[in-house]
């Protein structure tokens, strides 16, 4: 049944942490793939306008950071979890959306007028619930079979998939015809601080076949830095030596100065020696043949217990041939060259090698340690911007209002994303006829504040026909000695 809802809308600048509470992501390239429960599955008797509550997940589902055991449906497309009771009734409401009249922690899989109470035949308006499968990978199938829109026809079948330890939502859609109203394919948390709708499904009017849509919480990042230290130290060494010493880096990235790629930060070092001018250092990548040459032969010679404890750093401003006496400076640049220089391009990844080769002469020394450190450069927030909105000019206006959500945004390496609009009007605003931009802009919250933009277009068509008001009938005599007269006819 249809009724009127005022509800005060309101935008949420999304945050997210890498944590169970972390935004969602959607996929809609997977297979679509309905699982068949028509022989095992629960029935559920719903009438118009209706919530049946409190059905068994059968496992522990996590929703937005909080875990569930069970679930409510609402006949009008929501599958929800403690929900406030309402039914959705009766039609898809942009996301998001917060109204005591709404309803509350869903997935909307097709929220519309929906009228599973009408019929009651044994293939049409049912709807049905199985939890497949073993732990730890169970999975909750719930569907609507044939399930008419209010007052009737243009049914709908489509299922809900809960994923066990995964926490996936996926909607496998076998029909939903369009009958000329609004629907919302998406979910919301508990509060509408966080939602997800899908482009083009959010309030609008829409239909799909055969289709696949999957909302999942994309894998914890790696730590943004990595180092390791060399093994089979300390070691001593009586010239003519050789020593070799292995850091094993097991997170993976390329050395590179763009985004998400890794720099270099140094190459430590710490020995003690009493000849240090016979002393030459080689870093080896793990691709075995890549090299640099870090100091040959610098420093001062018979100099017992010479401390060479430095750091090999690009930024250093220390010229280590200028080293003839003393102890190592804290840092100097590779003599080699620069660090992210020489292996630009390399795979961290995998055992990086130090060789200290001491050519002479029986003058001994002790290697303590040397380390190796990486940090991931700066990435950009991803922001997913909803599809191109198009939409009927409102009668006699020259515009159209248009309702869009704010886009959802992370920060792969986990911090919090501010989402903030930097062109075109707002939601909810008058739209003129045509086209109208509009863009996002994602700004993580922590330095370097890296950021990522996102457009769609509002396009507006004038489908309303002109009007035309044509003066009021003349009626004038003709003019003397002429079979007809001069009128000035007003413009319409």
């Amino acid at each position: 049944m249809k009724k009127i809802t005022l509800s005060l809308l309101a935008l949420f600048v999304t945050c997210c942490v890498w944590q169970t509470s972390a935004q969602y992501m959607l996929d809609q390239a997977g297979t679509f793939a309905p699982i068949d429960i028509s022989a095992t599955g629960t029935n559920v008797t719903l009438g118009d306008d209706a919530v049946v509550a409190d059905l068994p997940i059968g496992f522990t589902f996590n929703f937005y950071g909080n875990d569930y055991t069970d679930f409510d449906i609402a006949s009008n497309g929501l599958m929800m979890f403690d929900g406030n009771g309402d039914n959705g009734c009766c039609s898809g409401e942009p996301l998001p959306i917060i109204s005591a009249s709404e309803p509350i922690n869903f997935i909307a899989f097709a929220w519309e007028d929906l009228d599973p109470g009408n019929g009651g035949q044994p293939a049409v308006n049912v709807i049905r619930y199985a939890t497949t499968g073993a732990a730890p990978n169970r999975i909750l199938v719930m569907e609507f079979f044939n399930v008419d829109h209010f007052p009737s026809g243009n049914n709908v079948t489509t299922q809900v998939h809960l994923f066990e330890t995964s926490n996936d939502i996926e909607i496998h859609t076998t029909a939903m015809p369009s009958d000329g109203g609004n629907h919302t394919m998406g979910i919301q948390n508990v509060d509408g601080s966080q939602s997800l709708a899908v482009p083009g499904r959010n309030g609008v009017d829409w239909s799909a076949t055969n289709d696949y849509v999957r909302f999942f919480l994309p894998p914890p990042p790696p730590p943004p830095s990595d180092d390791a230290c060399g093994v089979g130290l300390p070691a001593a060494f009586d010239p003519p030596s050789i020593i070799s010493s292995d850091a094993t880096i097991t997170q993976t990235g390329v050395v590179g100065a763009a985004a998400g790629e890794y720099n270099l930060d140094f190459v430590s070092f710490d020995a003690t020696s009493n000849w240090p001018n016979d002393i030459t250092l080689t870093l080896t990548a793990p691709d075995g043949t890549t090299t640099i040459t870090l100091s040959d032969g610098n420093g001062p010679g018979n100099a017992p217990g010479t401390e060479m404890d430095t750091e090999f750093r690009d930024d250093s401003a220390n010229d280590v041939t200028a080293w003839s006496s003393g102890d190592m400076l804290a840092d100097y640049q590779a003599e080699g060259g620069l660090l992210n220089t020489v292996f630009a391009g390399q795979p961290i990844d995998g055992v990086w090698t130090l060789t200290l080769d001491d050519v002479c002469c029986n003058d001994g020394g002790t290697w303590d340690e040397w380390c190796i450190e990486f940090t991931q450069n700066g990435v950009p927030p991803i922001i997913a911007c909803p599809s191109d909105v198009m939409a009927n000019s409102d009668p006699g206006e020259c515009g159209a209002i248009v309702n869009f959500a704010t886009p959802g945004a992370i920060d792969p390496e986990g911090g919090s994303v501010t989402v903030t609009q930097t062109m075109g009007p707002a939601t909810g605003s008058l739209f003129p006829i045509g086209d109208t931009i509009v863009e996002f802009t994602a700004t993580n919250d922590d330095a370097p504040n890296e950021t990522a933009t996102c457009q769609f277009t509002v396009t507006v068509v004038d489908n309303e026909a002109p009007t035309i008001t044509c003066p009021a009938d003349i009626t004038q005599t003709n003019d003397p000695g002429v079979c007809g007269a001069n009128i000035t006819v007003p413009m319409p």
